[in-house]
């Protein structure tokens, strides 16, 4: 999110375009608010239980470099399409892109989703 107001207080945001044209962000997001996968908002698997996350990048240019720390993935599928990688560590997906990436739970402990 590219905004006029200052970074953290709450309430109306007003897009800032300057922002966006400098590829600026103040927020970039899991699940649509900050703080959102965290805390009672974890998500949460046994070892063993295979994870599939849909993802999608709003851009507008923006590239992700989608990685989970600790993690290797066993299925990527690029573009949300069937082709499809193994064995991947980090995959880049465009502004307005979108990928499906799957990963098998291997051992007990927090990971960590990075952009």
């Amino acid at each position: 999110f590219y905004t006029k107001n200052r970074n953290g207080v709450a309430r109306l945001l007003e897009f800032d375009n300057d922002k966006a044209v400098d590829e600026n962000p103040d927020y970039v997001l899991f699940n649509g608010r900050k703080g959102a996968m965290l805390g009672k908002g974890m998500l949460e698997a046994k070892v063993g239980e295979t994870v599939r996350f849909f993802l999608g990048n709003g851009g507008p240019n923006l590239t992700s470099s989608f990685h989970v720390i600790g993690e290797i993935f066993d299925n990527v599928y690029l573009e949300g399409g069937t082709t499809v990688t193994h064995n991947v560590q980090t995959t880049m997906i465009p502004g307005g892109g979108s990928a499906i990436v799957e990963l098998k739970v291997e051992v007990a402990g927090e990971c960590v989703l990075v952009d």
